[in-house]
């Protein structure tokens, strides 16, 4: 019950997607890899990850050199392994381990029966002890009520001592500030109307306010490309309607209007990817890209009901 190929797979996407690591490092164990030589591969990441540099073929080389484990034609070959789906196939790993550790667990206790020089409490004692540990639950991640008390208590200080209403990001629509606070981290906010209601000129204002106060927005549109989207946000600072702007021959009151606009825009944190919005992980992926890159705050996405998702059997919900 094991899986090479798969195992390639995933040691590869590592070496070559640096946000790889996060997806499968609360997920993976070294001794859930069939392969001894992948058991080295991923202790060797293991370390790499732990000292807080990059995992790549070349840093995977120089760790295991130290230990005399290198081999660089197989190293090579797994490198150029990959997949968009590495957590699904991470999961696959990890239900394979499990279910090789419990055969193993069922031809031990078979042996012990049959040895009547046992004794049969001690056996089922093991046997309760060895599947209490095989379903343990990675216990990072799990929380407590008081520590969720101690977060809240934490963001009322927080709050208390800021100089103004808005704790998160502004929006820029006063009234809708005021009662929030502005967006926080945590916030996932969806734009809900009809066809045509104004949802993305919403939203578009919205990460214009964003990144005139200071903040760095992402955007993500299944629809527009970047220069479509901004010429949205030159018609919001000049007045001069976005479609006038990509297609019609302006006069010069128009061209100074647009220019004023722009000028309010240059240098301002609104970043995109316009390769990365044909499915959710590659928008996902970019995503990690641009916190680590540029530190974004927020993230635009235009629109879900035509995002693709990759997963096999799961729903778009």
């Amino acid at each position: 019950m094991y899986d090479l190929k798969l195992e390639e797979l995933v040691l590869g996407t590592l070496m070559s997607d640096r946000n790889a690591i996060n997806e499968v490092r609360t997920l993976l164990t070294s001794n859930m890899f069939y392969s001894s030589y992948h058991q080295s591969l991923y202790l060797a990441m293991m370390e790499i990850d732990k000292r807080g540099e990059r995992i790549d073929i070349m840093s995977v080389g120089t760790e295991l050199r130290k230990t005399g484990e290198v081999d660089y034609y197989k190293l090579s070959v797994i490198s150029e392994s990959n997949t968009h789906d590495i957590y699904q196939h991470a999961a696959v790993i990890h239900d394979l381990y499990k279910r090789r550790s419990l055969l193993e667990l069922s031809i031990r206790v078979q042996s012990d029966v049959k040895d009547l020089s046992l004794d049969i409490f001690d056996i089922v004692k093991d046997t309760s002890d060895a599947l209490d540990g095989f379903f343990e639950v990675n216990e990072e991640g799990i929380s407590t009520i008081n520590d969720a008390i101690n977060g809240v208590r934490d963001q009322m200080v927080k709050n208390a001592s800021s100089t103004g209403e808005i704790t998160g990001t502004p929006t820029g629509f006063k009234e809708f500030d005021k009662r929030s606070g502005g967006l926080q981290k945590s916030d996932l906010v969806i734009i809900a109307a009809e066809s045509s209601q104004g949802k993305t000129s919403l939203a578009m204002t919205i990460t214009l306010n964003a990144a005139l106060r200071g903040s760095k927005v992402a955007v993500y549109s299944m629809e527009m490309k970047k220069e479509q989207i901004a010429a949205r946000l030159m018609s919001i600072q000049s007045g001069v309607p976005a479609n006038e702007i990509l297609y019609s021959k302006l006069d010069h009151i128009k061209f100074d209007m647009i220019d004023r606009g722009i000028g309010t825009l240059y240098d301002k944190g609104i970043y995109f990817d316009d390769r990365s919005t044909s499915n959710i992980d590659n928008i996902l992926n970019s995503i990690r890209s641009l916190k680590m890159k540029y530190d974004i705050d927020g993230v635009v996405v235009d629109y879900l009901q035509i995002l693709n998702v990759n997963m096999k059997g799961a729903s778009k919900e």
